[in-house]
C-alpha cells in the first residue's frame, strides 16, 4: 500500500505539472509534510504535533497543486475561492469514499476465500475443534493392549479358572478358550480362580483372586 501510495502521488503531481497548476513549491511543501508524518509515527510518537501539522501541509500542497491563483493584476478572489472550494469539496468526497471502501474490504474481503488462501492466520485466531467435530480414522487409532488367542482379545483385568496347577507354568480357562499362563508368585492350585496380572509380548502373567 505505501508503494501503492507513492505511485499515485506521483501520478497526481506529475498531471498537476503537465496542466501548469503544480510547481516546486507545491512539491516542497508535499514533502516537507511527509516528512513530518513520518517522524511524528517513527521518531517522536504521542504529541501529535509533527502528525498534525504534517497533515496539514500535505492538504495545503494538493489544494495549491489543484488549481492557479491568478496574480496580483488578475486576482479574483470570488472566482478563486470559488474553485477552492471546489477542490476542497473533491478532496472530502473522495477521503470519504475511501474510508467507506476501506471498511468494506475490512470487513468482507478478510473472510473470502482468495485472501484465506494468502494470508497465514494469526497463532491467537486458532480456534480448537469441539470433541464431537474431530473425525477420527478407526485405522490410524492404536491397537488396545492386549494378545488375542484363538479369536479372544486378552486384557489385563480379565479373570479365569485355573485348569491345572500353575507351578508356575500352566494353563487357565478364559471365556471357554484354554490360554497358557505363567503364575505371579506362588503356585496356584487347578480350579482357583486367576485374574490376567500383565501381558508381555505372547507371555500372560496371571494371579490368583482371593
Amino acid at each position: 500500500f505505501g508503494i501503492m501510495s507513492a505511485v499515485c502521488f506521483g501520478l497526481f503531481f506529475w498531471s498537476r505539472f503537465l496542466g501548469g497548476t503544480a510547481g516546486y513549491l507545491e512539491v516542497m511543501i508535499f514533502s516537507i509534510g511527509l516528512i513530518c508524518i513520518l517522524l511524528e509515527i517513527f521518531v517522536i510518537p504521542g504529541f501529535g504535533i509533527f502528525g498534525i501539522s504534517g497533515g496539514l501541509l500535505v492538504v495545503v500542497s494538493i489544494i495549491l497543486a489543484s488549481q492557479t491563483f491568478g496574480d496580483f493584476n488578475t486576482l479574483n478572489p470570488g472566482s478563486d475561492f470559488a474553485t477552492m472550494s471546489g477542490t476542497v469539496g473533491t478532496m472530502s468526497a473522495s477521503l470519504i469514499t475511501v474510508i467507506v471502501l476501506a471498511l468494506v474490504l475490512n470487513r468482507f474481503l478478510p473472510e473470502s476465500k482468495f485472501m484465506s488462501s494468502i494470508v497465514l492466520a494469526p497463532p491467537g485466531d486458532y480456534q480448537q475443534p469441539a470433541a464431537h467435530e474431530i473425525q477420527l480414522d478407526p485405522k490410524l487409532l492404536p491397537e488396545k493392549p492386549g494378545l488375542k488367542v484363538k479369536g479372544l482379545q486378552l486384557e489385563v483385568g480379565m479373570q479365569g479358572v485355573a485348569c491345572s496347577v500353575l507351578r508356575p507354568a500352566g494353563r487357565v480357562e478364559i471365556d471357554g478358550v484354554w490360554v497358557d499362563v505363567i503364575s505371579e508368585g506362588p503356585f496356584i492350585q487347578s480350579g482357583a480362580t486367576v485374574e490376567i496380572a500383565q501381558i508381555q509380548g505372547n507371555e500372560v502373567v496371571v494371579r490368583e483372586v482371593t
